[in-house]
This record gives C-alpha cells, sequence and structure tokens, in this order.
C-alpha cells in the first residue's frame, strides 16, 4: 500500500487512539448522533460547554459551533447580507460565497477596492476571507487593514479552517491576530474537521453575530454536531498540544533536510509543500509514497500537488520522500 501524504488530518487526530477513546466514552453518554434540534430543552449541555471552551481559547466573545465548516459559513453569510455589504475576496473558500466567489482575481486590486470602499460613507462593509491558501501554500496578508481608516462599520470574517487549532500561539489560529485590528469587528469560521479532527464547524466572534446565528430559523432547523466529538474535544486538549509539537519537530526535520526547497512553495508552521517540479509526483508514485493530487474547489480546476506532512509520520516516512525528492 503506497504511504500517504496527503489529507488535512494535520494533526493525526482522528487515527489517534487514545482520542478514539474520547469518542466512544461520548457515544456511551450521548449516543451516536443527536438528531433534534439546539432549541430543544433536551439538547445536550456538552454543546453550550464546547462552545464556551472555543472561545475561551481563541479569546472570542462568543463561539457556536455546526454540523460543519461550510454550513457555519453559509449561515453566517445569510445573516451578514441582511445588515451589511459583502465583498469577497480572491481565493475565498466556498462556505463563504453567496450566489458566486469573489468579482476580483487579484488581491492587490481587492485590497485598494476594500480600503476605498471604506472611507466612503455607506452601509456596513463585510469583507470575507480566507487566512491561508492550502492549494497554493501561502498565508493571505492581512496587514493592510492596520491602516484603514473606515468612515463606516466594518465586519472582517476570515475562514481560518486550516489554521485553527494549527497555527499561532497554542494553535489559537487567526483570530487574536484580526481581533486586534482597529475600528474592525472580527469574525471567524472554521471547520473543525481538519487539525481538529472533528465533524464539526465554528464560529467565533463578537456575541451580537453568533447571537443572530442562533437566532436563525436555519440553525435551529439543522441537526447539530455529533455531541461525542465535542465531548472529546473537551476532554483532549493535552492531545492537541502534543501532536502539534510532534507535528514542528517533524516539519523541523523535514525542512533541514529539504534537498531543493527552491522545487517547493511552503511557509513556517504549515505542513503542505507545494510541489513546482511536474514531474516528482510520478517519481514519487514509483516510489510507492502517495501525495496530495487535487483539483479543487471543481473539477475543472487545475491540478494541484503537494506534499502533506503529519504528526504521524516517522523519521522513517519523513526520509523515504526526501530521497525520492
Amino acid at each position: 500500500m503506497p504511504l500517504p501524504f496527503s489529507g488535512t488530518a494535520y494533526l493525526g487526530i482522528p487515527f489517534l487512539p487514545e482520542f478514539q477513546a474520547l469518542v466512544w466514552e461520548g457515544i456511551g453518554l450521548y449516543g451516536g448522533h443527536y438528531g433534534g434540534s439546539r432549541r430543544s430543552s433536551l439538547a445536550p449541555p456538552v454543546y453550550e460547554e464546547a462552545e464556551a471552551r472555543l472561545a475561551a481559547f481563541a479569546g472570542s466573545e462568543a463561539a457556536l459551533t455546526l454540523s460543519s465548516g461550510t454550513l457555519a459559513g453559509q449561515l453566517l453569510v445569510k445573516v451578514l447580507q441582511q445588515e451589511t455589504q459583502l465583498e469577497l475576496a480572491p481565493g475565498v473558500h466556498p462556505a463563504l460565497w453567496t450566489d458566486h466567489g469573489a468579482v476580483s482575481n487579484s488581491w492587490e486590486a481587492w485590497a485598494e477596492r476594500v480600503v476605498a470602499m471604506s472611507r466612503e460613507p455607506g452601509p456596513p462593509l463585510a469583507l470575507l476571507c480566507n487566512s491561508v491558501d492550502p492549494l497554493g501554500v501561502f498565508p493571505y496578508d492581512l496587514s493592510f487593514l492596520a491602516a484603514l481608516q473606515p468612515r463606516r462599520r466594518v465586519v472582517l470574517v476570515v475562514d481560518d479552517s486550516h489554521g485553527f487549532l494549527l497555527l499561532g500561539p497554542k494553535g489559537r489560529g487567526a483570530y487574536p491576530l484580526i481581533a486586534t485590528l482597529p475600528g474592525i469587528e472580527a469574525l471567524v469560521v472554521s471547520s473543525l474537521g481538519k487539525a481538529g479532527g472533528i465533524p464539526a464547524g465554528a464560529v467565533l466572534g463578537p456575541e451580537y453575530w453568533i447571537e443572530q446565528i442562533r437566532k436563525s430559523p436555519f440553525f435551529g432547523g439543522a441537526s447539530p454536531a455529533p455531541p461525542a466529538y465535542l465531548h472529546a474535544f473537551l476532554n483532549a486538549g493535552e492531545i492537541y498540544q502534543t501532536q502539534r509539537q510532534q507535528l514542528n519537530a517533524n516539519l523541523d526535520f523535514f525542512i533541514q533536510r529539504l534537498p531543493h526547497p527552491g522545487q517547493f512553495r511552503f511557509f513556517p508552521g504549515f505542513p503542505a509543500f507545494r510541489c513546482l517540479d511536474p514531474d516528482l509526483p510520478s517519481r514519487l508514485e514509483n516510489r510507492q509514497i502517495r501525495i496530495s493530487s487535487l483539483s479543487y474547489p471543481t473539477p475543472d480546476d487545475p491540478l494541484t500537488h503537494r506534499i502533506v506532512i503529519t504528526s504521524l509520520h516517522t523519521k522513517e516516512d519523513l526520509e523515504q520522500v526526501l530521497e525520492g525528492v
């Protein structure tokens, strides 16, 4: 069987016996699924407990969990559409799309556009973007927002699905950074299924916006995340910390020995390495090493090849890849 270097389980959480044991413990408490509304008096208290933990972890006023990151983004967009003017950045995840994606293909042009718009009176302006491009393998530069001098209310929504629980101090992701931007209301939408290993999504931010989602009929009518996994999350703090440390050790080992770093695109802390050599994927496949080759978000998009390292890879695994590159 080929040795896999792909996927988004960056911390290896779904494969860890100790995490699986916590999920089974949660199933014993709550069953395999809760199919009712969060508004029901029978909704398990683990939801509110997990949301309080997420808010405290990220440093946000409030948090809300949903069954996926995409649903979390779409419900937030529905709420924002009622009160704000939406401006989608290039590359923004479909979770934050309306009927279509961004109008501009240039990040620089989009930045200039929203800076100019923010200085004109008008309805509240909602800026929607990603924290990281996981296929291009680069972080988006939000530094231009620090000098923003808006004449209208500005809401910044960042999809941090590939950074939350992974990047930043203790894995807190983008929220602590964007929350310090002056004159901006910061919101983060995230899948918890990447580094978190949990089939769920979350929104982090001001209590006002979280409450608007909570009032939505789409929130009340949707089944929430499996409570057993939120039980596991609440009890897996040390597991996440240990796995982040192991992943960072793997990345240090790999980068220090990478023979041709110019043939890859990567940045500190993120475990994906985009292959710029078009022949590398087939060479690695011949060595029984399978990397990520993906057309996304549609089958018509260009094929992107990446080596994805996780905390579960051993030094021997990494050496096999290094010998092939």
